[in-house]
C-alpha cells in the first residue's frame, strides 16, 4: 500500500511513465527557474548545463572574485554577490518563484541553512550538497528535499566499473537503502528459456523493465529472458549480491 511521503520509483517506457505521473499528482510543467548558491566550479557547471536547456538561472556567492569569474563565463546567467543564508536576499530575489534551489558551496552548514531558508521562503524544491556522507539521510528529515554527497557519487561511479558479471551499471537510490541495477543477460545462466514466473528470483529484488531488441517491455510472468536482453532491477542493498550472482552466468 502506497502512503503519503513514500518514495516511489517507476520503470518503463518514457511515455507510459509520464502518463503514470498523474496518479501521483506530479506537476508536469517544465523546469524554468533555478537559483544556485555557490559560484565554484560545480555551481558554474550546473548553471551552464541548466541554461543550456532553457532554464533561467540565478547564481549567488559571497566571494566577489568568484562572482566576477562566473559573470564572465556565463552570459545570460544573473550572478549575485551576497550571502546565500541571508533570508532577505533570497526573498528579494524571488526564491518563492523558483522551481528549484540548489546549494553547492564548500560549507555543509551554509548549504543546509540556505536550503532551509529557501524552503521557508517558498522554493518548490531544495537540493543540498554535503561533503559528509553521514549527513545525507538526515537532511530530508529536516525539510531538505534532496541531499547529495560528492563522496557517495564518486563511490557509485567507481562501483559501476568494478562490478563483475553482467552488471552494466548501478546506482544507489539516495537514502532509501536500495539500488537500481542495469544488467545484461549472458550465456551460461541456468534459467535461460524459462518464463519469469518459473524463476527463483532473489526475494529482495524485483525486475522493473526489460529491454529486448531495442524495445522496453514491462515484465510479465510469461516473459522469457534471452541472451543479450537487458533488465532493470530494483534491489535492497543487502540483496544486490544475490542479483549479481543470479545474472552472472559463467562469469564468476
Amino acid at each position: 500500500m502506497i502512503q503519503a511521503d513514500d518514495l516511489v520509483f517507476l520503470a518503463g517506457p518514457r511515455t507510459i511513465v509520464n502518463k503514470s505521473l498523474i496518479h501521483f499528482r506530479v506537476p508536469g510543467r517544465k523546469l524554468s527557474k533555478v537559483m544556485i548558491l555557490g559560484a565554484n566550479a560545480m555551481g558554474r557547471e550546473l548553471a551552464r548545463d541548466l541554461q543550456g536547456t532553457g532554464v533561467r538561472v540565478k547564481l549567488i556567492d559571497r566571494n566577489e572574485e568568484k562572482c566576477r569569474l562566473a559573470s564572465d563565463q556565463l552570459r545570460g546567467v544573473l550572478v549575485l554577490h551576497g550571502e546565500g543564508t541571508d533570508g532577505s536576499l533570497l526573498e528579494n530575489e524571488g526564491v518563492a518563484d523558483m522551481d528549484g534551489f540548489v546549494s553547492v558551496s564548500q560549507d555543509d552548514e551554509t548549504n543546509t541553512m540556505a536550503c532551509l531558508l529557501a524552503s521557508h521562503h517558498g522554493a518548490r524544491k531544495t537540493v543540498c550538497l554535503v561533503n559528509r556522507p553521514d549527513y545525507v539521510p538526515l537532511l530530508p528529515l529536516l525539510g531538505v528535499d534532496s541531499a547529495i554527497s560528492p563522496r557517495l557519487s564518486t563511490s557509485a561511479f567507481i562501483a559501476r566499473f568494478v562490478k563483475r558479471g553482467a552488471v552494466i551499471s548501478s546506482e544507489s537510490l539516495g537514502y532509501s537503502g536500495s539500488e537500481i541495477l542495469q544488467l545484461r543477460v549472458v550465456d551460461g545462466c541456468p534459467w535461460l528459456g524459462k518464463p519469469l514466473s518459473k524463476l527463483n528470483f532473489p526475494d529482495k529484488a524485483v525486475i522493473g523493465a526489460v529491454l529486448k531488441q531495442g524495445r522496453v517491455l514491462t515484465p510479465r510472468g510469461g516473459t522469457v529472458l534471452e541472451v543479450g536482453d537487458e533488465v532493470v532491477v530494483f534491489a535492497l542493498s543487502d540483496g544486490v549480491t544475490a542479483v549479481e550472482d543470479f545474472f552472472a552466468g559463467g562469469q564468476r
